[in-house]
């Protein structure tokens, strides 16, 4: 029947309606703003730790050696000349003429000159002075120093003197700087006449 039919058309509309409705959720909670911006932002990625650096080792500085202080060089040691030989008995005397020459850029004063002295390798004569002689300054000064001569060795000397009377000599010595204590060393060699008598 045509009412019938209507009706059963409206409630199929009612029922699928329904079913429609009952399939949508009915309290959809919305997403709060921080957890959207949250998600939305990018994590922030971890920095990396600074490695320590390495401190450089401190170089251990050299130790410097303590200064000497320079020593004064000793005056060179010219003979002029023997001067003079007197013989008497055991014993003679000679005088010698030398000439000290100061290398320093000041003066220098001697005291307590003491010297030996050999005429062709044979120990001859040896003696000492207490006159104090000032050398100026790259200088040089001339002193005659007399020495107590040992008579015998002298005779052997002049025994074998050629005729010119040149001889080998060695002078060996030193002498005090100043009053200091201090003595330095005193050398020459080379060749002289001695005098004929």
């Amino acid at each position: 029947m045509p009412g019938i039919d209507a009706a059963h058309g409206r409630r199929a509309v009612l029922l699928a309606l329904a079913g429609a409705l009952a399939s949508v959720p009915l309290h959809a909670q919305p997403q709060s703003q921080s957890q959207s911006q949250s998600q939305s932002q990018p994590q922030p990625q971890p920095q990396p730790q600074p490695q320590p650096q390495p401190q450089p080792q401190s170089q251990q500085e050299p130790q410097q050696e303590p200064q000497q202080e320079p020593q004064p060089q000793a005056p060179r040691v010219r003979l002029l000349g023997v001067d003079r030989i007197a013989l008497g008995g055991d014993t003679a005397t000679l005088d010698l003429r030398l000439q000290l020459d100061n290398p320093h850029p000041y003066p220098v004063p001697l005291h307590a000159l003491r010297l030996r002295c050999a005429f062709d390798g044979i120990d001859t004569a040896r003696g000492s002075s207490l006159q104090p002689v000032r050398l100026p300054a790259r200088g040089s000064a001339v002193l005659v120093l007399r020495l107590d001569v040992d008579a015998r060795a002298l005779l052997a000397v002049l025994a074998t003197l050629p005729a010119d009377g040149v001889v080998d000599y060695t002078l060996d010595g030193d002498a005090e700087i100043g009053l200091t204590m201090l003595r330095v060393p005193l050398h020459a060699a080379g060749r002289i006449a001695l005098p004929q008598r």
